[in-house]
């Protein structure tokens, strides 16, 4: 690093930051979230709910549009297919099922967000409950049978 900086031509201007980079207040709001995630212990917690995600989405795989069903923590996919065996994708022409879904879930409170026509992308907050997931994947259940 110190020779990238130090290396800087001194007729050309060393681009390092920008206004908001480094400010002291974005500062200080990142260490009082860093105060917050260890003092609540929030990265236990993401594990602990990580794994309870995991297990209720693996319920989804039964479904006949669900490829996939992957997950880190609290970030989880599901992949909707048009062949649960080839794993084909559907055309991304028209035909596309994920916005679809998504879109259905909306209706049921949940967000989430459609990647590539074939994936749908759950990240929610550290601070989610037990019965919060078991909302989520209810309506992603349901969303998903709408699209038949």
């Amino acid at each position: 690093m110190w020779d990238a900086f130090h290396d800087v031509p001194d007729d050309k201007p060393l681009m390092h930051g920008f206004t908001y980079s480094g400010h002291p207040v974005a500062c200080a709001v990142a260490l009082a979230n860093l105060d917050i995630l260890e003092r609540e212990r929030l990265v236990p917690q993401v594990e602990e709910r990580g794994r309870y995600l995991a297990k209720r989405l693996d319920e989804l795989r039964d479904l006949p549009y669900v490829g996939e069903v992957r997950s880190l923590g609290l970030m989880a996919g599901v992949e909707i297919v048009a062949d649960k065996v080839t794993k084909a994708r559907f055309p991304s022409t028209g035909l596309a099922r994920t916005p679809a879904v998504a879109r259905n879930a909306r209706g049921y409170g949940l967000v989430t967000r459609p990647l590539l026509d074939d994936i749908l992308l759950l990240a929610p907050p550290f601070v989610i409950t037990e019965e919060e997931i078991d909302r989520a994947v209810f309506a992603l259940r349901e969303s998903i049978l709408k699209i038949e």
